[in-house]
């Protein structure tokens, strides 16, 4: 199968025995045994893995928290952290008032993905290069599909403005009343000024169209991610340019096209802070993969494993707009 073929195929669940060379596959447990680990092919996966353009923005969306594979974290009442009194003055003699916060334990494990194909030493030969090329694309899948879901988590946020950015239809429109009215109600939602704004490609081009129309001030400004987000007090603005295709089909879909996200995330965040979302890994693989290499007499099966789990632990401070031309 060639390697655009077998990146874009339809997963098959492995049964640990029967895959078909140059097969894709959710990988079956017993492919991650200690005696197929290979240390060379682990080498490469990290330094790729730790370089890739998928793995950057995830983090940039969702600070990385490591924890054990099993762990909890408290979900609190929001307005609780910014209750205030005055009866705060001990009287003599007397104790400390005594508060007490609310909230649920929420008991989690970490998910362990994994992916697995074959490679036929007849078809591909049985080498350096092809065992390499074929880490990039599991890897690449794994990110993929993490990043996908990360995109899942904020897009189900309940409540969505519309925003209609047409510059010719109205060229005085400044996008940016729109954006710092998304920063103002995230704040007043979550009582903590967010951090970051998530874009999609589209949404973000449609924002340069309207301030290079602009006759005004912001018509000579260069829409640059750190100068918007300068503008807007953020720390960060994240573009989601990757794009996806289903199983079995052609067609190229934007993993976010025209959302704008609007939220808090800590960049070193604990499993205790507010942050909006969460990407919780393993505190030992830390956010890594690992590579394990069966090499049989006429095939060679590689496999690819990390640890994490993906989640919107306070999610509301999170706010989304969506933009269009009407």
């Amino acid at each position: 199968i060639p390697a655009a073929a077998a990146f874009a195929a339809p997963l098959v669940q492995d049964d640990g025995h029967s895959l078909a060379p140059g097969q894709m596959a959710a990988a079956n447990s017993s492919r991650f045994e200690a005696e197929n680990f290979n240390q060379e092919a682990q080498d490469y996966a990290v330094g790729f893995y730790e370089e890739h353009d998928l793995l950057e923005i995830i983090r940039g969306i969702a600070p990385s928290v490591p924890v054990s594979r099993r762990f909890s974290f408290r979900k609190g009442v929001n307005s609780e952290f910014f209750l205030s009194e005055d009866d705060d003055i001990r009287a003599i003699g007397a104790d400390f008032k005594r508060v007490e916060y609310s909230g649920t334990e929420q008991e989690s494990k970490l998910q362990n993905k994994g992916l697995t194909i074959v490679i036929d030493h007849d078809e591909e030969g049985n080498n350096e290069r092809t065992r390499n090329m074929k880490i990039r694309m599991l890897i690449s899948r794994l990110l993929r599909n993490d990043l996908r879901r990360l995109i899942a988590l904020l897009e189900a946020v309940k409540t969505n403005t519309a925003r209609t950015w047409n510059p010719a239809a109205d060229p005085l429109l400044n996008p940016f009343q729109h954006l710092r009215a998304d920063v103002q109600s995230s704040q007043t939602a979550m009582g903590i000024y967010p951090t970051r704004q998530v874009w999609g490609r589209t949404a973000w081009n449609m924002l340069q169209d309207l301030v290079e129309a602009h006759d005004g001030a912001i018509g000579k400004m260069d829409v640059t991610p750190a100068n918007v987000a300068a503008k807007l007090g953020l720390d960060d603005i994240i573009i989601v340019d990757p794009v996806f295709t289903t199983p079995g089909g052609t067609a190229k879909n934007k993993i976010l096209g025209n959302g704008v996200f609007t939220y808090y995330a800590q960049q070193d965040a604990d499993i205790a802070d507010p942050s909006c979302l969460k990407r919780f890994v393993d505190a030992e693989l830390g956010d890594n993969v690992r590579v394990y290499v069966e090499e049989k007499k006429k095939f060679t099966v590689i496999s690819v494993e990390h640890y994490n789990r993906q989640l919107a632990p306070n999610p509301i401070g999170i706010q989304k707009s969506t933009t269009s031309a009407s």
